[in-house]
């Protein structure tokens, strides 16, 4: 079974797959406060369910960049998961505005859209992660990112 982000809607994610993964189930993690702005419902919602078995706590799912800007200076989440096309407010002023707010903020930048890569690196994203990718990426990602 696929544990890729781009598979979900298509019946092929089991979410009791991800516990028996070397890094699911039994694997003990320090609880991170994650804060997921992503315009796609469905990949919110599979960030969140994915996020959770891996015993992180997602705070918050936001759908536009005004909403990610407001929460993480209400919150302080350890991590963001930071979209490109976001509502409002794309990912990239988003990653801006909250690197003002916190100049030691981690966001990870998670986009379909490779020609912003450069940018958001240069803005301050801690990692950028290429849609579509696996929950085990999205993991190791996340723990190079707070080590």
């Amino acid at each position: 079974m696929s544990d890729s982000v781009s598979d979900y809607g298509k019946g092929i994610i089991e979410v009791d797959d991800i516990a028996n993964s070397p890094h699911g189930g039994d694997q003990k993690f320090v609880l991170l406060r994650i804060l997921i702005a992503e315009d796609e419902e469905s990949l919110a919602t599979l960030y969140k369910v994915l996020l959770s078995k891996f015993g992180y706590e997602v705070i918050d799912v936001v759908r536009s960049g005004e909403e990610a800007i407001a929460r993480y200076a209400k919150t302080k989440p350890d991590v963001v998961i930071m979209d490109h096309r976001l509502e409002r407010k794309s990912g990239l002023d988003a990653l801006k505005e909250i690197l003002k707010i916190d100049p030691k903020a981690i966001v990870i930048f998670a986009s379909a859209d490779d020609s912003v890569m450069e940018d958001a690196i240069a803005a301050g994203a801690a990692d950028y992660i290429a849609k579509p990718f696996s929950m085990q990426e999205l993991v190791e990602v996340i723990g190079r990112c707070v080590a």
